[in-house]
């Protein structure tokens, strides 16, 4: 099995996970949910669910460096006539597999681009005191030159209980927006597993 690249929250299972730390041992793993519903949610996320197209995030738009609406419905295309395959990642700033991560994906855009594949990055921040801003998602945009959209998600709202490694891939189908694979950290079969699923959803 080819190595899956991550960063734990608590272990560092790779040189280059950078500064992240865990919340405090004595809080929950994902300690800064806005409410105890907002964690609900997403501990009732599963592959195969669909994705509630109202879900957006504040942050820049794919080709945009105007702060406004990342919304997970704009994604929707039912006739997969311009996205075969929608890649949700969520990162943290100082996660070094989040940044190679983002390096692959920032050196294969324009392949990418060529199958149909969009990417949204999710900013996030551990605690309370680092919720994640607007302005933590143009410094990623502009760190990976990024032509894709990014935005901030204080929320983390992919991650439920028992989420363990960053970053977070969710692999959505966008003819339905059908959550087709999730994945804690990345490797060469996952980056396959997205490719196969922007030729396999071809009008």
């Amino acid at each position: 099995m080819r190595p899956i690249h991550r960063c734990g929250f608590g272990i560092v299972l790779l040189a280059g996970c950078g500064g992240d730390r865990p919340p405090p041992t004595s809080g929950p793993p994902i300690a800064y949910r806005s409410s105890e519903q907002a964690a609900a949610n997403a501990d009732s996320l599963f592959v195969g669910d669909i994705l509630d197209a109202k879900m957006s995030w504040t942050g820049y738009p794919a080709g945009s460096t105007t702060l406004g609406e990342v919304a997970l419905g704009s994604y929707l295309d039912p006739a997969a006539k311009k996205y075969k395959a929608l890649l949700l990642v969520e990162v943290r700033a100082s996660c070094g597999a989040c940044q190679s991560e983002a390096q692959f994906i920032s050196d294969n855009r324009d392949r990418w681009a060529a199958l149909g594949i969009a990417v949204v990055h999710l900013v996030f921040k551990w605690t309370s005191a680092e919720i994640a801003t607007p302005n933590d998602a143009m410094k990623w945009k502009t760190k990976y030159d990024a032509s894709w959209a990014v935005a901030a998600d204080p929320q983390f709202t992919f991650a439920w209980s028992g989420t363990n490694y960053i970053p977070l891939n969710v692999l959505v189908d966008p003819r339905t927006l059908t959550m087709v694979a999730r994945e804690e950290g990345y490797s060469d079969e996952f980056f396959a597993n997205v490719e196969n699923q922007a030729k396999t959803s071809q009008p």
